[in-house]
């Protein structure tokens, strides 16, 4: 993943993207499929952002993020 950041911040963004929709679309559609709307899409958005997260915490990107504090 950081090879990708590094290399073109333009693709690395894509790519989340594509993961994002994909993701929870079918989460939506599994948690349709069990009964219970959204379920499943609670613990994919969950997923995604606490990777997301680990990702600039681990490679110094907060401040270049604007994650700083005032």
């Amino acid at each position: 993943m950081k090879r990708l950041f590094d290399k073109d911040e333009v693709w690395f963004a894509i790519l989340w993207i594509v993961i994002y929709v994909v993701g929870f679309s079918n989460a939506d559609m599994l948690s349709e499929t069990m009964g219970i709307p959204k379920l499943l899409t609670v613990f994919v958005g969950a997923i995604l952002s606490i990777v997301l997260w680990f990702f600039i915490k681990n490679h110094q990107l907060s401040e270049y993020y604007g994650f700083v504090r005032v």
